[in-house]
């Protein structure tokens, strides 16, 4: 058990006994130890293990720890013993009757009679008058509707409600015309009542473009020296007239592309100068040779 040396006492151990006596309550390195005191107020943190129930006095606070002795006092002096566990589930009761059936509920009122419907529809074998509008097929679909046998006449096609037209069916050798591509006509006589083209407005640019489809007579005045190209697509024999009008200014030039698709002058008209008055227009004429590929001007006439 560790003392304290004995004055006089302990000569040649005075040192090892203080070092066992001071190793009770210190590390190695001077520290205290965490240890409990029989005396004395402590906070006790963490958890603690203890070998056998320490012994605690009868609390007098709230806050106090109760020993088992206090316990058991204060369950028998309130006349009951400890309180035993939960006590397992009984058995599962009968199922009940099934109750009396619900009467049956009222009818709906009826529904009002819907608007009479459409006559007879169309058959194959007879013939009908058909009224009204009739849309075949859905739009952007072709081929919904098919006209059979060698038709003729006037039939009226309304392909949308801004379009509108007159369409002479042909007969079953013939094939249509289109109206925005090019077609040659064979052995076809076109009447004077026919309205051939009218006249065009070229775009005044430092090249001129002619497009030979849109018409026969084209008008373009002139802003500055130019060069005629030329034209696109042409048709052989096609004959055309060019209008070039002078501006304000006058004295404006025009020189006529040649080569391949190009224009050719012949030993009568020899070169095309313009007039040089302010707003005076001159006239050119040309046919296209499809053999030699060239628009040849037939007649040049200045001063109107």
């Amino acid at each position: 058990m560790a003392r304290l040396p004995t004055p006089g006492g302990d000569d040649g151990t005075w040192g090892d006994i203080l070092n066992q006596f001071l190793e009770v309550a210190h590390n190695p390195d001077g520290s205290l130890k965490n240890v409990l005191n029989t005396s004395g107020n402590q906070t006790v943190s963490g958890n603690k293990t203890f070998l056998i129930s320490p012994s605690v006095p009868a609390p007098t606070l709230s806050g106090d720890a109760a020993n088992k002795s206090y316990v058991d006092s204060a369950v028998n002096s309130s006349g009951g013993g400890v309180q035993g566990g939960v006590g397992a589930t009984g058995p599962t009761g009968p199922a009940g009757d099934t109750g009396p059936q619900g009467s049956t509920g009222s009818a709906g009122p009826t529904g009002a009679t819907g608007p009479a419907g459409p006559g007879g529809g169309m058959t194959l074998n007879t013939n009908q008058t058909v009224t009204g509008v009739k849309t075949f097929g859905v739009a952007g679909n072709t081929g919904q509707l098919v006209i059979a046998g060698n038709t003729s006449g006037t039939t009226v096609i309304n392909a949308s409600a801004n379009a509108s037209g007159i369409l002479t069916l042909p007969s079953a050798t013939d094939t249509l015309v289109g109206r925005s591509t090019v077609d040659n006509l064979t052995n076809k006589t076109i009447s004077s009542s026919v309205f051939i083209s009218s006249v065009i407005a070229l775009t005044d640019a430092a090249n001129i473009t002619t497009d030979v489809s849109l018409g026969n007579t084209f008008r373009v005045v002139l802003g500055g020296n130019r060069t005629l190209n030329a034209p696109s697509n042409s048709m052989n024999g096609q004959k055309c007239i060019w209008i070039f009008v002078q501006d304000g200014t006058g004295s404006r030039t025009i020189t006529l592309t040649g080569g391949a698709g190009g224009f050719r002058l012949g030993t009568d008209v020899t070169s095309t100068t313009l007039s040089s008055t302010p707003s005076v227009s001159d006239y050119m004429g040309a046919i296209y040779n499809g053999t030699d590929n060239t628009w040849d001007v037939l007649a040049f006439v200045r001063g109107y």
